[in-house]
């Protein structure tokens, strides 16, 4: 009966204790894509019985990229996210629910209770138009040489980076007329530093000609948070000498287009010869490939199938190797059985 009572009285007080579980936001107008920090917590007013155990929930809403900004919380009674809006509208996030319980002094029990916090709404901003991205940004541009030999790739670097989500940005091109251009798949990285939310976007060009050229400025467009106003950043033109050979006399060049239209003759003929008298035929590029003493030869000979991820892989390992900043070894025969 003493138990009863005294499990009674102890829920009649609990009943009465003050325990808080809030969400709140760092801001509460964004614009789509814009970072907000937010942030769950459970309090206690002081006197109230000890929380035995806690079942802490992970923040969820509809409408949100939600990104936790440590897995190993500091404070067990708080946890910190990024929130990244996905569409503009006036959006609401619901109640969170966390349960936590006491040990009953009478049945040594644990006595559950679950608490919820209040909605929270948050005004999401279209973006202007034309714009994709919002935050607070830098560009740095790169390139490995300003004089080459013709048919020798440039190669360009272009970095965007700083506080934001970059996932919405749109591929950079580069407006240039004339010269082969190559360019790599973007890659778009984020990460959370001392709570803050930072990306970054980096896309490569490799550019091949047989004559001089000019790199020109690339400009980057968005919406800067730090401001409020619309930004353009811009990259340096540059300038680059290709080295031609020395030209060959009209006699020596016709001569050489007779021989090469005969002998072209004579190889096509042998090939289609081949192409049917073989079962498992290799192609005249298999055999060059495997032949390439050169990395840069190599490089020319691969060029026209960048468009193939597997060739895309090696040319990007051959410009590391041409640039002297890596030295891979590149298996010819296994590059030959990609093409065949």
């Amino acid at each position: 009966m003493i138990k009863i009572l005294i499990s009674l009285l102890f829920a009649t007080l609990l009943s009465a204790a003050q325990s808080h579980f809030s969400l709140t936001l760092s801001k509460q107008k964004v614009y789509t894509e814009e970072p907000v920090s937010a942030t769950l917590t459970l309090t206690q007013d002081p006197g109230t019985a000890q929380i035995t155990k806690m079942h802490f929930p992970t923040l969820k809403a509809k409408a949100f990229k939600i990104v936790p900004v440590t897995k190993v919380p500091e404070n067990p009674n708080r946890r910190h996210y990024i929130l990244l809006p996905q569409r503009p509208g006036s959006i609401t996030l619901p109640p969170q629910s966390i349960e936590i319980a006491h040990k009953d002094p009478a049945t040594y029990r644990n006595i559950w209770r679950t608490l919820r916090t209040s909605p929270v709404t948050l005004t999401v901003l279209p973006l202007p138009t034309g714009i994709h991205v919002t935050g607070d940004y830098r560009l740095k541009s790169h390139i490995d040489q300003h004089s080459v030999q013709a048919n020798t790739p440039v190669n360009l670097t272009v970095t965007i980076e700083g506080g934001g989500s970059l996932q919405g940005i749109r591929a950079l091109h580069l407006p240039l007329q004339g010269p082969l251009i190559f360019e790599s798949k973007a890659e778009i990285r984020s990460k959370i530093v001392n709570g803050s939310y930072l990306s970054s976007y980096t896309q490569r060009f490799s550019i091949v000609a047989d004559k001089d050229f000019t790199l020109p400025t690339l400009a980057w467009t968005y919406l800067n948070t730090q401001t409020g106003l619309t930004e353009t950043l811009t990259t340096p033109s540059y300038q680059v000498t290709v080295q031609t050979p020395p030209q060959k006399s009209h006699l020596l060049r016709d001569t050489l287009l007779i021989m090469a239209g005969l002998l072209g003759g004579v190889l096509l003929s042998s090939l289609l010869y081949r192409l049917r008298h073989r079962k498992t035929p290799r192609s005249d590029l298999s055999r060059r490939i495997q032949k390439t003493k050169s990395d840069q030869a190599l490089y020319r000979l691969l060029l026209p199938h960048a468009n193939n991820d597997a060739i895309a892989e090696v040319l990007k390992k051959l410009e590391e190797n041409l640039a002297g900043k890596v030295a891979h070894t590149l298996n010819r025969r296994e590059i030959a059985k990609v093409l065949e």
